[in-house]
């Protein structure tokens, strides 16, 4: 829970790995990023979480809209990047 006298704003993490054909997923594919991502959002940062989602199905042209958002946070100081979504094409 969010102390009342914290004002720093609360950020989210936000990952786009791929592609990958659609035909090279076995069902239930997208369970064991989730659970991955889960506990390691716990560990690193210290409490649950409040939100998790993900799935496939994401194509490049929604990709390509959050890398131009990402390149201008990033631009603005507001975005810590690391990888390849660092260089957005």
């Amino acid at each position: 829970m969010k102390d009342q006298t914290d004002f720093e704003p609360d950020e989210y993490w936000v990952c786009i790995i791929g592609p990958t054909k659609r035909r090279n997923l076995p069902d239930g594919a997208d369970f064991p990023m989730r659970v991955a991502v889960e506990g390691a959002f716990i560990y690193v940062c210290g409490h649950p979480y409040l939100n998790c989602w993900s799935g496939w199905g994401v194509d490049s042209d929604t990709v390509q809209a959050i890398n131009k958002t990402w390149s201008v946070a990033q631009k603005e100081g507001t975005a810590m990047v690391q990888g390849s979504e660092a260089r957005p094409t």
